[in-house]
């Protein structure tokens, strides 16, 4: 039976699943980020070996490798490259992130899907018509996504020194899991972190869930993703649609995903909104299987 190996890179973790024809998964893995825009062909490699000891048999029919960063011709062309010094004897399919969370939530069916993680994006599907709002990179795009909410977090426990010369629980709570002796050493620190150090900062934001900037972050954050998707649906004509949340913050953030849905509910009517519990790297497999 034809084996295909499906891999999906992200900017926070990597994931690879083993799969039959049938569409059965026998093996999975995971690994570190693999956002082909940030990392050397060096990194990329070492990653793949690992996933290729782990689970890739020899024989595999196609591999499928789907990675955030992967945006143009020549990205495609460097993965494939990559690829084949590992799969020399397999079919390469490559895309980008969206695409193999797209698969993974909706199989072949139409309808949106939200990736919100340390970067977000909204892509939508409708017949032969592909639509994608958002996922420009940190400061371009990304509105809602978990670097966003981070960003916002910093900003507003600064703005809050600044106006009361003292920092509160939340705000104490952040130097804690930064292990910050104080508000300069936390302003140094911001100098420059990485997307995923910033995306971090949400874990402290969840702690305080009833806190006004808290609150505050997240209606905003769900009131910009909302409106991606609302624009996604009209774009590609979708009328009540399918959208499947995907990635860490709907995943692992319930009191997150249940607001996200009421805004997206509220501001696309017939909205049927389901949390995408099928891997990535699955959908990724099956865009290889074709």
């Amino acid at each position: 039976m034809k084996t295909f190996l499906g891999i999906e890179g992200g900017a926070t973790r990597s994931t690879a699943a083993l799969v039959d024809e049938r569409g059965r998964v026998l093996k999975r893995a995971e690994g570190g980020a693999c956002n082909l825009a940030l990392l050397r062909d060096a990194q990329v490699l070492r990653l793949w070996r690992q996933f290729h000891r782990a689970i890739s048999p020899d024989d595999l029919a196609a591999v499928g490798i789907f990675l955030a960063g992967n945006r143009r011709p020549k990205d495609a062309a460097r993965v494939k490259r990559l690829a084949r010094k590992i799969w020399r004897r397999s079919r390469i399919v490559t895309g980008n992130d969206a695409q193999s969370a797209m698969a993974a939530a909706l199989g072949d069916r139409d309808g949106i899907v939200v990736i919100c993680g340390t970067g977000s994006i909204v892509l939508a599907r409708n017949g032969k018509r592909a639509v994608q709002v958002g996922g420009h990179g940190s400061l371009a795009g990304d509105a809602g996504s978990g670097y966003w909410m981070g960003r916002e977090l910093l900003r507003g426990v600064v703005r809050q020194f600044d106006e009361t010369g003292r920092l509160d629980a939340l705000g104490r709570s952040l130097l804690r899991f930064l292990r910050k002796r104080d508000l300069e050493a936390l302003v140094q620190w911001s100098i420059s972190p990485s997307r995923d150090e910033v995306a971090s900062l949400t874990r402290v934001l969840f702690k305080h869930p009833s806190h006004p900037l808290s609150r505050r972050i997240r209606r905003e954050a769900v009131a910009l993703l909302a409106e991606d998707v609302a624009l996604a649906a009209r774009k590609a004509g979708l009328r009540a649609p399918q959208v499947g949340l995907n990635r860490g913050l709907a995943k692992h953030q319930p009191l997150f995903r249940r607001e996200l849905e009421r805004a997206i509910r509220k501001k696309v009517r017939g909205a049927k909104v389901f949390l995408s519990e099928t891997d990535g790297a699955i959908g990724a497999a099956r865009l290889a299987m074709g």
